[in-house]
């Protein structure tokens, strides 16, 4: 049963990545951020979906998730995108989180 469920994977994960990026993006768009996370890792192309999220939408679904488990999300962020969300992250009350700024920088250089 497990090498069924795997060749259906395949056989599935092949099948989207032959369709239309505006279709995958569709796709992309109506997941879970959990599924979002996952598609990433296994998608041909994965910078070409997370290109035409908006930058709400992806701190959104990073969000969701927490940080540590969003690491596709972060790892394929534009850097427009990773800009807007650290924008946010960063800056508490017109304040520099300095606490918060390391965090970020763990999780970043973890990507490698």
């Amino acid at each position: 049963m497990n090498d069924l469920m795997n060749e259906e994977s395949i056989q599935i994960i092949s099948t989207f990545n032959k369709l239309p990026l505006d279709r995958k993006v569709e796709i992309f768009r109506g997941l879970s951020p959990t599924a979002r996370e996952e598609l990433l890792s296994v998608a041909s192309r994965p910078a070409d979906l997370t290109r035409k999220i908006s930058e709400e939408e992806m701190f959104f679904s990073i969000k969701d998730l927490g940080e540590e488990s969003a690491l596709n999300l972060i790892r394929w962020t534009t850097g427009k995108q990773l800009t807007y969300i650290l924008d946010i992250d960063l800056w508490k009350r017109e304040m520099f989180d300095a606490l918060y700024a390391k965090r970020w920088l763990n999780i970043i250089s973890g990507l490698g």
